[in-house]
């Protein structure tokens, strides 16, 4: 995950999946402009999600998968200096802090 912060107090965020399920294993990118939310989180109104490989992803159930990403959140735990994701299923942690 990149997390850019833009000028107009918006940041832009890239996340690769090296491994996507909803690409049926191919690599996948999703981009959007996250805003800040309540502190200590921020949220993609609606992130853009392709397969690298070209393929559409397909949602593995419920509802389409561009419906279940609206209004991605983030909550970032100042303990831990990582993101987990508004499903709390995944964890980002800092890989290298950007000069």
């Amino acid at each position: 995950m990149d997390v850019i912060a833009l000028s107009n107090g918006t940041c832009g965020v890239t996340i690769h999946d090296d491994l996507s399920s909803v690409c049926d294993g191919a690599s996948s990118t999703m981009t959007g402009v996250a805003e800040a939310g309540e502190p200590g989180t921020f949220v993609i109104g609606q992130p853009a999600f392709v397969c690298d490989d070209g393929s559409q992803p397909q949602a593995l159930s419920g509802p389409p998968l561009e419906e279940q990403l609206k209004d991605l959140g983030f909550v970032y735990d100042v303990r831990r200096d990582s993101l987990h994701d508004s499903w709390g299923g995944l964890v980002w942690t800092r890989s290298e802090v950007a000069p």
